[in-house]
């Protein structure tokens, strides 16, 4: 089947996801020189052409994918296949609460010292909805929020393409009949739909953290290829890289599950307790820095781990007007998260040969 003109591909995104979701957001429809439109923008072309390397030089068999943004002021995305092709959605909400965070995490003075100059900085003391678009003052810390956004943001996208990827949306489909698959959906769920669906989360957060931690090392390797150039300075090591990537993954998870401890009986809800999935990110981590031998930067993942919960956890605080979280992910060390697991690790024996022949170019985990 041929692929489908923009025209077209706009006209499915809008009638299948529309009516429950919210209209299709064009960012090219926003005011003129507005800096947020010229960030989706920016962040619509890169995933675009990565999709496109990538069927191009890896993966031939992979759907055409759709990317568009959704006029809904909530934090949410969805995926969905139609017409031999697949599609994401993200909500505009979710790209302003990504954008907002790391800013206002830069331009208040007490926070990452070792980024720019944090002297020229605000020492602001809660959110204000009127200045969602706080930008750092000192352009080094500016251009340390954006390279975070852009981080978080890749790895929603990732996230989203390994369900489309490695048939999670089918699959689901099959299972369920419903067409679009969604992060956050408040319908109520039978136990074995939501023991499913954690599950092909825990798959589709290990596609995004291999794909994540590959850019972010391969950054660290050869920084020439950087872009832009002033971002180089934070790959000079591979250890800083892999800060970078752990301080905007976890403050990604900080803003939309929360990290309170939870070992409820894995059929009672349709997302992994953030306490689990950030384990599992962890081990995701260690276990492909060992494939690439890389021994050095598993042993910093520690110290990493106790600079950026902290750090992020106060800054949280501030931006809701709310007491610092001081559990962070120790509870990630429970016996109780290792039993959690395993009975996903457990499930996922039976959801993997399902998958098998709904792959398009994914790469299930063993």
């Amino acid at each position: 089947m041929a692929e489908r003109t923009e025209a077209e591909l706009d006209e499915i995104f809008e009638r299948i996801a529309g009516a429950k979701h919210g209209r299709r957001c064009d960012p090219n429809l926003m005011p003129l020189g507005s800096p947020f439109a010229a960030m989706l923008e920016r962040h619509r072309r890169n995933v675009d052409s990565w999709l496109k390397g990538v069927r191009a030089l890896h993966t031939p068999n992979m759907y055409p994918v759709y990317f568009g943004y959704v006029e809904n002021p909530q934090k949410n995305a969805f995926t969905f296949v139609a017409e031999n092709h697949g599609f994401i959605g993200v909500y505009v909400g979710t790209m302003v609460s990504i954008y907002s965070f790391f800013s206002h995490l830069l331009a208040h003075s007490d926070f990452l010292a070792m980024i720019g100059d944090p002297r020229v900085e605000d020492k602001w003391t809660s959110f204000d909805p009127t200045e969602v678009t706080r930008r750092p003052k000192d352009p080094a810390r500016a251009s340390f929020a954006s390279l975070l956004t852009t981080i978080a943001i890749d790895y929603l996208f990732a996230h989203e393409i390994g369900h489309l990827m490695n048939g999670h949306v089918e699959l689901a489909r099959l299972k369920t009949g419903n067409m679009v698959f969604c992060e956050f959906d408040a319908a109520r769920k039978r136990e074995e739909e939501n023991l499913t669906s954690q599950t092909l989360e825990m798959d589709a957060d290990a596609f995004a953290t291999t794909q994540g931690l590959s850019t972010a090392i391969g950054r660290a390797s050869n920084p020439k290829a950087i872009f832009p150039d002033e971002w180089r300075a934070w790959y000079s090591t591979t250890d800083f890289a892999l800060f970078v990537w752990i301080l905007a993954i976890y403050s990604f998870f900080r803003l939309f599950f929360g990290v309170e401890p939870r070992f409820d009986a894995p059929l009672s809800s349709s997302h992994p307790p953030p306490n689990i999935r950030l384990s599992m990110i962890i081990s995701t981590s260690v276990a492909y820095l060992v494939r690439r031998e890389s021994e050095e930067p598993i042993k910093k993942l520690d110290s990493i781990l106790a600079e950026v919960v902290p750090t992020i956890e106060k800054v949280y605080a501030l931006w809701t007007s709310t007491p610092v979280n001081d559990i962070g992910i120790r509870t990630t060390m429970d016996d109780r998260t290792a039993e959690y697991t395993g009975v996903l690790l457990a499930h996922w024996k039976t959801l993997r040969p399902q998958l098998l022949p709904l792959v398009r170019g994914g790469n299930l985990a063993d």
